[in-house]
């Protein structure tokens, strides 16, 4: 029971003394016109009036449209966007390449694929022999005639 109470004291030690460390330094807080002296609070009529100059000028100033780029900014990014375009081909032209390589491989295969002859149309030409029921590896009917 003593061990709890000594726990209890000493958890709320640092509580009180925070608490004491701020009640202290609100007692000892500089009032408003102290702050306005030193530059650190500005009086409400100043801010009102900066505010209303600001409000007018906010009123005419040109929008996103009505400026206008110098030519020096334009020509910039102009060449900033040319450069990020030959970057990007210089990547991506080879993956292109293959890519396109790849398919016109794919496409000629399956074109010369489309006009392979039947197995009747080769034998009658003589290329493939009439494959036997009892054939050896020399009477394969897939190696050509000699």
């Amino acid at each position: 029971m003593a061990d709890t109470a000594a726990t209890d004291t000493l958890a709320a030690s640092p509580i009180k003394e925070r608490q004491n460390s701020l009640e202290n330094a609100l007692a000892h807080r500089p009032d408003q016109k102290e702050l306005e002296e030193r530059n650190i609070l500005h009086p409400r009529a100043e801010i009102s009036e900066r505010q209303q100059e600001l409000a007018k000028a906010m009123a005419h100033r040109p929008g996103k449209d009505d400026l206008v780029q110098p030519p020096a900014l334009i020509a910039h990014q102009r060449e900033l966007e040319k450069n990020m375009l030959e970057r990007d081909l210089k990547v991506l032209l080879p993956l292109y390449h293959r890519r396109s390589l790849s398919l016109q491989f794919a496409n000629n295969l399956q074109e010369k694929l489309s006009h392979r002859p039947e197995p009747q149309e080769v034998i009658q030409k003589g290329i493939l022999r009439r494959p036997s029921l009892n054939h050896t590896a020399d009477e394969d009917p897939t190696n050509p005639c000699e």
